[in-house]
């Protein structure tokens, strides 16, 4: 998935390829950012007291599939590709 084209055609339908491509790759790059302050700030502390490497990535890999999850069941069916019968959800 292109997912900065992706981005752009859904926020400027009718703008050119690289308008569509610049600005979804700058709202990707955003949403990017504001997931990881969010896992950061508010999801990291709330998942257990043990801080080790490996507890570190089992809890960022959780936290991705959620994200993840969230994506293919929602977004892509009901946001980016209405119609297509797409993702988990038909």
């Amino acid at each position: 998935m292109d997912w900065p084209l992706t981005n752009g055609a859904t926020i400027d339908p009718k703008g050119s390829f690289v308008a569509q491509f610049a600005i979804g790759g700058i709202f990707h790059a955003l949403d990017c950012l504001v997931f990881a302050l969010v896992f950061a700030l508010f999801v990291f502390p709330l998942i257990g007291k043990v801080v080790s490497p490996g507890m570190n990535m089992l809890k960022a890999l959780g936290f991705s599939l959620v994200l993840a999850t969230v994506s293919a069941a929602f977004l892509v069916p009901f946001v980016y590709y209405k119609g297509y019968h797409v993702g988990l959800v038909e």
